[in-house]
């Protein structure tokens, strides 16, 4: 994302923080203008990672990149993060020792495991 995109985004934020304090703690004013701050930073998230995917169609991740990450995360405990090409893969080890590094949306969560950690 340009540095201009995200100055944009940061001013809007800062706007509505400004005027947020205009209005009392627990008004329906305030909790609106929340709402709206977190609308934005949904749309900056959703706008980075659109122009994140067009360059991943230009620039793909090769498996020299993923080949050098599992070399830096030789040592690593299973769960480690790897930043690959500017994402962050989580390091995982199979039964047979295999270690091998995935993007973590990727993963199949199990909400009950997940609980329980």
């Amino acid at each position: 994302m340009s540095g201009d995109m995200f100055k944009k985004y940061e001013a809007m934020a800062e706007t509505l923080e400004r005027i947020s304090l205009s209005y009392p703690e627990d008004s329906d004013e305030r909790r609106a203008i929340y709402a709206a701050a977190r609308a934005l930073a949904l749309q900056l998230h959703v706008e980075a990672r659109r122009r994140y995917e067009e360059f991943l169609k230009e620039f793909p991740v090769t498996d020299a990149m993923i080949d050098n990450a599992l070399a830096q995360t030789a040592n690593s405990p299973e769960g480690t993060m790897a930043s690959v090409h500017g994402e962050m893969w989580v390091l995982v080890i199979d039964p047979d020792g295999k270690r091998r590094l995935i993007r973590p949306n990727l993963i199949d969560w199990d909400e009950d495991d997940a609980a329980d950690q």
